[in-house]
């Protein structure tokens, strides 16, 4: 189980290419994402990383087509341009839910 964000997506399938060549899926859940403060933070659309992590088992995880958590937070304090302090951090109810949504899942 990994964060749906590229850098993490590329450090799964290279750090566990063997295992997940003998079956081992690898499964992208929003919720490990690391905070989501900045530009960088945002995640692309889920049909982009799909056609460039195509053995990536993204049936198994919980990952919206567009950046649901990008949005919340675009919502909150608008675009990037806008606002270019942390968000998520300044909002530790969202960072609470999400990590106990992570626990709830692996604990499935």
């Amino acid at each position: 189980v990994c964060s749906p964000l590229t850098r993490t997506l590329q450090t799964a399938t290279l750090c566990f290419a063997q295992q997940h060549a003998r079956g081992v899926p690898i499964v992208p859940l929003e919720s490990l994402r690391e905070t989501v403060n900045y530009l960088c933070d945002a995640r692309r659309n889920k049909a982009q990383l799909e056609s460039e992590f195509p053995t990536v088992s993204w049936a198994d995880g919980e990952v919206a087509e567009v950046d649901p958590l990008w949005e919340q937070y675009e919502k909150v304090y608008g675009s990037a341009v806008e606002y270019t302090e942390e968000r998520e951090c300044k909002h530790f109810p969202s960072l609470s839910a999400r990590l106990a949504s992570a626990f709830a899942w692996i604990l499935a």
